[in-house]
């Protein structure tokens, strides 16, 4: 994946996963043995950053080595497994990178979750599609940011998720291998506490029916530069061509534009986890009741 970010001038490589061997793909992978369309409350297992960082609106592609005929609203739930503060800060410096070849690099920093909970139903997406590597790699109106998340996944088949819903308190579960069937009453619990936080709207199908017009790449790249205003940057980070940290006079302008940024996205925050405690007090208060 070719990507750079930030003043530093370092490529933001997310760690890649294993993919699953052909004996495993064939166990559980294919469209045939998965849930079908419609009606039904389906779920699919994601380790942490990722899983949090889907339902916030940040990872549209999520890659695997399966094809699915799921499409619809599809429930997102974190594993087990505690994610490193390494993979935390790689996770967060890429979708930044992501985010910012979406708006412009005065954009700051997009939204991220607070806390990263393990074995816990963390929200929903609506899969629009599901396609094969080779066939997403030939859209070309897609944006780069698009293009970047989809070179990040070293899987077959992308499913293109868009309608991100986070839940305001996360509840602990269990998960299953593949796609797997919901208990209703689990998702009726999850979904009256469901926030929309759909950060980097994307239009999948417009891009896969051909109605939205081929992209210019030196348009996006300038564009990319001006919304940032910061000169004649380029995209790996050093700002004058050769790394050596020149400043340009667009710099403080862009960079009072991301501490406003950073303050709102502090601020919308701390109103995330007050009304997580308020939910928490009134869901044990009811527990008491009964």
């Amino acid at each position: 994946m070719a990507s750079g970010s930030g003043r530093g001038g370092g490529s933001h490589q997310p760690p890649k996963r294993p993919l699953p061997t052909g004996e495993r793909v064939r166990s559980f992978g294919h469209a045939a043995n998965a849930p079908r369309g419609g009606p039904g409350d389906v779920c699919m297992t994601l380790h942490q950053p990722l899983a949090s960082m889907m339902v916030f609106g940040l990872k549209r592609v999520e890659g695997r080595g399966w094809d699915s005929d799921w499409r619809g609203r599809l429930w997102i739930h974190a594993a087990s497994l505690e994610p490193s503060p390494d993979d935390v800060a790689k996770y967060e410096a890429f979708y930044t990178e992501v985010f910012q070849l979406e708006f412009g690099r005065g954009a700051g920093k997009p939204q991220f979750p607070l806390h990263y909970p393990t074995s816990c139903l963390v929200g929903c997406v609506h899969v629009v599609d599901v396609v094969a590597r080779e066939t997403f790699e030939t859209w070309g109106s897609l944006p780069t940011s698009a293009k970047l998340e989809g070179d990040s996944n070293g899987s077959g088949f992308y499913f293109l998720c868009q309608e991100q819903k986070r839940m305001v308190l996360p509840f602990q579960m269990s998960g299953q291998h593949k796609l797997w069937k919901l208990d209703r009453k689990d998702a009726e619990r999850a979904a009256k506490q469901l926030r929309a936080c759909e950060q980097m709207p994307i239009d999948f199908q417009g891009h896969r029916d051909g109605r939205i017009p081929p992209r210019d790449a030196e348009v996006e790249d300038s564009a990319y530069n001006i919304r940032g205003r910061n000169g004649g940057g380029n995209r790996d980070g050093n700002r004058d061509g050769d790394g050596d940290g020149f400043s340009y006079a667009g710099d403080d302008a862009a960079e009072e534009e991301e501490a406003t940024v950073a303050a709102a996205s502090r601020a919308s925050l701390a109103a995330e986890e007050e009304e997580q405690v308020a939910l928490a007090l009134a869901m044990s208060l009811s527990m008491l009741d009964d």
